[in-house]
């Protein structure tokens, strides 16, 4: 299973309640919502980056299956 999957599912949701609180017409709270706007946006790009590595590389089919369907019988 993809570890960086259920770090942003327990991310995310934490910086939209956090943006939702706050009042973008207020102009002491447009400073902070810019940064966890850019925090949002940094996070999923990195999952996304992890993502394409890992299904590049083929780091899914490593483990206890891709072991048991060698070609080299134990």
């Amino acid at each position: 299973m993809d570890r960086s999957l259920p770090t942003v599912t327990t991310t995310h949701p934490d910086l939209l309640v956090s943006t939702a609180r706050l009042n973008l017409n207020e102009v002491e709270n447009q400073w902070r919502l810019n940064q966890l706007n850019n925090a949002a946006t940094t996070l999923v790009f990195i999952t996304v980056v992890i993502n394409i590595f890992i299904t590049a590389f083929g780091a899914h089919k490593t483990g206890s299956v891709a072991a048991r369907t060698s070609s080299n019988p134990i």
